[in-house]
């Protein structure tokens, strides 16, 4: 008979194996949570704006329930739904918004948009 630190050992192996193929998509999230969070805090101090630790907590919970969607949309697509993307269209969402968040930032510190900018230099 094992004993239960071997037992939560296999179950903790077991869990590494089965989340391994998000393992990146989580990294990625967590990249642009990252970024967003250094684009924003550039934009106070830019502005003239405190950091405070309330501020800062608020990313804290962005990356628990970023993280849990990831791997929530991952067991969906494994269990019940193999050839549809799930995970991918929750990671490009979250990416997308947080994109979003990040030209909202830099447009506060540059006055100017990137999206719009790269959209500008397309047309020419």
């Amino acid at each position: 008979m094992g004993t239960v630190k071997q037992h939560l050992l296999a179950l903790l192996g077991s869990l590494v194996v089965y989340f391994q193929p998000v393992y990146s998509v989580l990294l990625l999230v967590g990249f642009f949570v990252t970024m967003d969070t250094i684009a924003a805090m550039t934009a106070a101090i830019k502005n003239g704006e405190p950091i405070t630790s309330r501020k800062f907590r608020s990313v804290f919970p962005k990356f628990i329930i970023y993280g849990v969607a990831v791997l929530v949309s991952h067991v969906i697509q494994r269990q019940f739904f193999p050839d549809f993307p799930a995970t991918k269209i929750i990671a490009g969402y979250i990416v997308y918004s947080e994109l979003l968040s990040i030209d909202e930032n830099i447009e506060k510190i540059t006055g100017q948009s990137m999206f719009r900018f790269f959209i500008k230099m397309l047309k020419k």
